[in-house]
Order: C-alpha cells, then sequence, then structure tokens
C-alpha cells in the first residue's frame, strides 16, 4: 500500500533529478551508502515530515477559525453587555459619560488617540532640503580641526 503523499512535493530540484538518474540509467549500481531505495527512502521521509506540517497546519488553520468564531461571540455578548450598561446608567450622572465614553475609544494598538501614545514616526524621504542641510551639518567641525 502506498503511503499518502502531500498537497505540495517539497522534493528539491536535485534530489528528484538523482533519483529520476538512478531509477533509469544508474539502476543497477548500489553505493556502499547510497543507492536508489536510500534515497527513495530519504524521499519519503521528506514527503512524511511534509504531510505532518500541512496536517499541523490544517489544525491550526481549524484553531484561528475557532478563536475567530469565540472572538465574534464575545464580541456579540459585550455589545449586548453594552446596551443593558446604557440603559442602567441613564439615571447615573457619574456612571453614564463612563458607559458612553465605551466604543468611542480607539485601542492604542490602532495609532488613535492622543492618550500619550508614541508621535507617529513619519514615512518616506526627506525633503531635499532637510537632506542637505543634515548632510553638511558636521562639516564646520570637521573643517575647524585641521591644521592650517
Amino acid at each position: 500500500m502506498k503511503s499518502q503523499s502531500p498537497k505540495l512535493d517539497v522534493t528539491p530540484v536535485l534530489a528528484r533529478q538523482v533519483i529520476d538518474l538512478y531509477a533509469d540509467e544508474l539502476a543497477d549500481v548500489r553505493f556502499p551508502d547510497l543507492d536508489l531505495a536510500a534515497l527513495r527512502a530519504a524521499q519519503e521521509a521528506l514527503h512524511a515530515a511534509q504531510l505532518e506540517v500541512e496536517r499541523m497546519e490544517d489544525k491550526l488553520a481549524s484553531a484561528r477559525a475557532e478563536l475567530e468564531l469565540a472572538s465574534d461571540r464575545l464580541n456579540g455578548k459585550a455589545e449586548r453587555a453594552l446596551a443593558y450598561a446604557r440603559i442602567f446608567a441613564q439615571g447615573d450622572a457619574a456612571l453614564a459619560p463612563k458607559v458612553a465614553e465605551i466604543g468611542r475609544k480607539r485601542p492604542a494598538a490602532d495609532g488613535g488617540g492622543g492618550d500619550g501614545a508614541a508621535p507617529v514616526k513619519r514615512r518616506g524621504r526627506r525633503s531635499k532640503a532637510e537632506a542637505a542641510s543634515q548632510l553638511f551639518a558636521g562639516e564646520e567641525a570637521v573643517v575647524e580641526q585641521l591644521p592650517s
């Protein structure tokens, strides 16, 4: 019975070419530690490792889908709880603004808000004037240190 083949053949090109060579022209040639059987056994081990990777990737994809579903469930419950809290806080002058603020705040990971967050670093090239001024900024110090 032939073992299951991986979805992706990860056999390196060189190895595949050598196996083909040993399967055809060198079928009767055997070296002490290498022959067609040894090469095919190594290829089967590689395929088994690839199958294990594919199984684990499938499990990871399933776990990620379950995580997403659990996150959606939690978010749905949080939205419902917030709706209840809004109704409950209507008569409480201290609680109502806190409840009203929930959902308006952006988490720090979104990059929004100025609540002590680090300034956003500009991306891209510097302007020509800025680059030129920095290029020659230390030149005066160098010129002054040279002996006359």
